[in-house]
C-alpha cells in the first residue's frame, strides 16, 4: 500500500507500508538484542563474582602485596630463584583463585538439541581434513560413508575463571581481560563409518568403524572483553592436551593381514590432525564482534619455558629372557609436553646400561608452556640391540604441570603398563622460566 502527501515545498512524498517485512526485521533485531543481553549478563556476573571474591580474600588475608609476582629483570629469570618471601610464580600459577564450578549440563543440553546439525557439519569437516592424508597411506583409504550417529557430546566438570592477557604494542604494555571455561568433553558415539581400502588396482575391500570414544579437557576462552555490546570480541576453543581416542572396527580390517596397520594408523592420523588444529598451542578462533575484533588482541602468550628432568628411577627388575640368562635393563626415558610429540620427537635421555636405579640428574629437556593444565608424559624403555629386537616398554606415567608445581616442582611417578601398575618409579622435576619480551636480554 502506498500513501502520498504533499510537502510544504510542493514536492510529493510517498510512503510504502510493508508491515510483514518490517515485523520480520523487528523480530530479528529483538532476537539479536536478547542474545547479546544474555551473553553480557553472564560475562558481567562472572566478572563481578570474581571481583567480589578477590576483595573478600584481601580482607581475610590482609595485605597481599608481598605475593605479587612481577618480573622486571631484563634477563630471563628462573622462577624458582625468586625471593623466599614472595610466593613463587610457579606456585602462584598452580593455584586458581576465584573460579566458579559448574556441572556442565547446560552445554550438554545445547549439544543435544543441535546434534543433528553438528553431525553433518563435523562429518563434512572430517572428510575434508583427513581425505588427503588417508589417500597417501601405503594402503590408500577413503570414506564411503560417514555418520556420527545420534549420541551427542556430553560435558562435565566445568570450571569458569578469569584470565588476564598481557601484550606489548609499540613498547606499551596492555592488559586484556577474558573469561576461560575449562570443561571435560566425553563422547561415546554409535557411529556408522564405512572406509574403502585399495590394496591393488583391482582389489578393494571395505571395513567399518562402529564406535568412537573420545575424552579430553577443553578450554573455551572469551576474550578480549569490552565495555560495549556484545562485550565479547571473540571466542577461542581447543583441547589443552591431546584427547584420548578409541575406535572399534568391524569387517575386513580384523581379517586381512595387509590391513593390520590400519587401526593404529587411523588413530594416529586423527590425533595428528587434531593436534595441528585444536590442541594447544593451536586453537580455533571465532570472532563475535567484527567491529572491535583484532586478531592480535586474541593472542595468548606462553606461560613460560619449562625445563623437565627425569632425576632418577627405582624399582626396575632383572628380566629372564632365554632359559637361565638374565637381562639387566638398559633404561632410558622419553619426555613430552602436551601435543609436542606431534611437532617434534620427544626429549630422550641417555641410556643407563645394566642399571636398576638409573639417574639422569644432569639431563633436561626444554618446552614452551602454554597452560598450567598441560600434561607431562614420561615413557620408559629397555634398550635392545638390532632392528629385529625392538626396545621393550617398561611403563609410562603422566602428570599435569599444575599438579607437579603443587608438589614444589618435584614428584615421584609410578609407571603403568597396559593399565596395570608396575612397581617402577621415575622422579620428575621441573623449573619454570620467564620469557622476556626484550631482545637485548639475550646478550650475555
Amino acid at each position: 500500500m502506498k500513501n502520498c502527501t504533499i510537502a510544504a515545498d510542493g514536492n510529493t512524498i510517498c510512503y510504502v507500508k510493508t508491515g510483514r517485512s518490517f515485523f520480520r526485521l523487528l523480530c530479528h533485531d529483538i532476537f539479536l538484542v536478547a542474545i547479546t543481553i544474555i551473553a553480557t549478563c553472564i560475562a558481567i556476573a562472572a566478572y563481578n563474582y570474581y571481583i567480589y571474591y578477590q576483595e573478600r580474600s584481601k580482607k581475610k588475608h590482609g595485605n597481599a602485596s608481598e605475593n605479587e609476582w612481577l618480573l622486571e629483570s631484563n634477563q630471563p629469570q628462573k622462577l624458582t630463584d625468586l625471593p623466599s618471601k614472595s610466593m613463587s610464580i610457579a606456585a602462584s600459577l598452580a593455584h586458581i583463585e576465584g573460579g566458579m564450578e559448574a556441572s556442565g549440563n547446560f552445554l550438554s543440553a545445547i549439544f543435544s538439541q543441535m546434534w543433528h546439525h553438528t553431525n553433518i557439519a563435523v562429518s563434512n569437516t572430517i572428510k575434508d581434513t583427513l581425505a588427503p592424508t588417508l589417500k597417501d597411506l601405503k594402503v590408500p583409504l577413503h570414506f564411503v560413508k560417514l555418520d556420527l550417529g545420534d549420541v551427542p557430546i556430553r560435558t562435565t566438570n566445568m570450571l569458569i575463571h578469569r584470565v588476564d592477557l598481557e601484550s606489548s604494542n609499540d613498547g606499551a604494555n596492555t592488559k586484556q581481560t577474558g573469561i576461560q571455561i575449562d570443561v571435560d568433553v566425553e563422547w561415546d558415539g554409535n557411529c556408522d563409518i564405512m572406509i574403502q581400502a585399495t590394496l591393488t588396482k583391482s582389489a578393494k575391500v571395505i571395513f567399518g568403524v562402529k564406535a568412537i570414544k573420545l575424552s579430553g579437557r577443553m578450554h573455551i576462552l572469551l576474550s578480549p572483553l569490552t565495555t560495549e555490546l556484545p562485550v565479547i570480541s571473540a571466542v577461542q576453543y581447543g583441547f589443552t592436551n591431546p584427547p584420548n581416542i578409541q575406535l572399534e572396527f568391524t569387517g575386513a580390517v580384523k581379517t586381512v593381514t595387509s590391513l593390520s596397520f590400519v587401526q593404529s594408523a587411523l588413530v594416529g592420523v586423527i590425533q595428528s590432525s587434531l593436534a595441528s588444529m585444536l590442541v594447544l598451542p593451536n586453537r580455533m578462533v571465532m570472532p563475535i564482534d567484527l567491529g572491535s575484533y583484532d586478531y592480535l588482541d586474541t593472542y595468548q602468550p606462553p606461560v613460560g619455558m619449562i625445563r623437565l628432568t627425569a632425576v632418577s628411577g627405582r624399582g626396575f627388575k632383572v628380566a629372564k629372557k632365554v632359559r637361565l640368562l638374565k637381562d639387566v635393563p638398559d633404561v632410558y626415558c622419553k619426555i613430552s609436553l602436551g601435543a609436542s610429540k606431534a611437532v617434534r620427537p620427544p626429549f630422550r635421555t641417555s641410556t643407563k646400561k645394566n642399571n636398576l636405579t638409573p639417574s639422569w640428574r644432569d639431563e633436561s629437556g626444554d618446552f614452551i608452556l602454554y597452560d598450567m593444565d598441560q600434561k607431562i608424559y614420561v615413557e620408559v624403555f629397555d634398550e635392545d640391540k638390532g632392528p629385529l629386537d625392538p626396545d621393550d616398554e617398561l611403563g609410562e606415567a603422566e602428570i599435569s604441570v599444575r599438579d607437579l608445581f603443587r608438589n614444589d616442582g618435584m614428584c615421584e611417578l609410578e609407571l603403568e603398563l597396559e593399565g596395570s601398575k608396575t612397581g617402577c618409579y621415575i622422579t620428575l622435576s621441573a623449573e619454570l622460566f620467564h620469557l622476556s619480551e626484550q631482545v637485548h636480554s639475550l646478550s650475555s
